[in-house]
This record gives structure tokens, C-alpha cells and sequence, in this order.
């Protein structure tokens, strides 16, 4: 019982290689090796940065006056 478990468990694991290193030729093919995390897709097909939100609105919050904590 214990060897059938193995050899199902060897099969499962090379079918499972065997479709990462697919996805990966098609990324490799498809130029995406190069998109990084903070890159998104646009409808057109076309990369565009990401932005965190909370990092934009700290950009946008309003500062103190001068002198002020």
C-alpha cells in the first residue's frame, strides 16, 4: 500500500513540474519574465506601474504648518 502511495505521490509531483515548467515557456514566450510585481496589464495589452493606495494618499494628505509636530 505504502509503495502505490509513493509512486502515486512521484507521478502527482512530476505532473505538477511538468505544468510549472510549461507556464514558465509560455511566460518565457510571451515576454512576461520581465513584469514585476508592481506591474499591471492594461485592456490594450500594455504594462502600467502599480501604485500602493495608502502610499498615494499620503502624498496627498495635508501637511502641517511650518513649525508645527
Amino acid at each position: 500500500m505504502l509503495r502505490h502511495a509513493m509512486k502515486f505521490w512521484r507521478e502527482v509531483r512530476a505532473l505538477s513540474h511538468g505544468l510549472r515548467m510549461q507556464v514558465q515557456q509560455v511566460m518565457d514566450e510571451a515576454g512576461l519574465d520581465d513584469i514585476t510585481r508592481g506591474t499591471i496589464i492594461d485592456l490594450e495589452g500594455k504594462p502600467q506601474k502599480a501604485y500602493d493606495v495608502e502610499a498615494l494618499k499620503k502624498l496627498d494628505a495635508p501637511k502641517p504648518p511650518a513649525g508645527q509636530p
